[in-house]
């Protein structure tokens, strides 16, 4: 089993359901600052008066994006990670059936939940830093006892050593394939190629890491996909972002200069 993965023998909670594993499992409305939190709650109590928003041209312009044309959902702008977010299919405010990967412009979305740096056009090291932490540096923070958790009734255990049996949602398994696809579009080469299988296990070893330590004010799924867009980093350019970020290099192409393959 991965270091990083959680471990049935460590002293933490029970397994969680996979909601909370993949970071969905709290309210968004409780994580808003308080105008958004305001804002928020006006829109939710006009609609308990005057009914839902309609998705037309007449009052509140709602302008809602199916996920298929929503270019910006992979790096966090989607009805999944709003706030007015209440069901697979259904808003809190408007009528239309959703999806997690839609938008909508009356949008209310935590602060950290919206990350420019998965743009694979971004280069700047800077925002990629998931490695071990130094000294004062924030990531070092202990998770809380309420955040530690071990096993998962979904992916058992040593699943996060090849990535090759772990199940996610649709949502987060389509992030995933998303950037997927975006890297290998870019990156022809074997010794850059990234997989599903790679992925899906660098995710669930950094949802398993967020029950040791984590930045604060991040989700077990935040904490977890930092790691994807840390290992992607790693992947096309050769190095990591963070020189001690060396965790995942058993799942780099065989060829990659960091590949600890043989």
């Amino acid at each position: 089993m991965h270091d990083d993965e959680m471990d049935d023998d460590d002293e933490m909670h029970g397994p969680p359901d996979d909601e909370e594993e993949e970071g969905r499992g709290h309210d968004f409305l409780e994580m808003l600052d308080p105008e958004e939190r305001m804002f928020a709650n006006a829109l939710i109590a006009i609609t308990q008066k005057y009914g839902k928003f309609d998705t037309d041209d007449e009052g509140v312009w709602v302008g809602y994006t199916p996920a298929e044309e929503n270019e910006d959902k992979d790096i966090g702008v989607k009805c999944g990670n709003c706030a007015l977010h209440e069901s697979e299919k259904v808003c809190r405010i408007i009528s239309a059936p959703i999806e997690p990967g839609g938008y909508c412009r009356l949008a209310v979305i935590p602060k950290g939940y919206v990350d420019p740096s998965a743009d694979e056009d971004d280069d700047d090291v800077s925002k990629v830093t998931y490695g071990r932490p130094g000294r004062n540096d924030p990531r070092k923070t202990p998770a809380k006892p309420s955040e530690r958790r071990s096993g998962s009734r979904r992916n058992r255990r040593g699943s996060a050593e090849s990535g090759s049996s772990v199940s996610f949602s649709e949502a987060v398994t389509g992030s995933l394939k998303t950037k997927m696809e975006n890297h290998n579009k870019k990156h022809d080469a074997a010794s850059k190629r990234a997989t599903m299988a790679a992925l899906k296990a660098v995710y669930r070893r950094g949802a398993g890491a967020f029950s040791t330590s984590h930045r604060p004010g991040m989700t077990r799924g935040q904490w977890a996909m930092a790691r994807v867009n840390a290992y992607l980093y790693l992947l096309r350019n050769g190095r990591p972002s963070n020189p001690n970020y060396t965790t995942d290099n058993d799942l780099l192409p065989k060829g990659h200069p960091r590949s600890s393959k043989k």
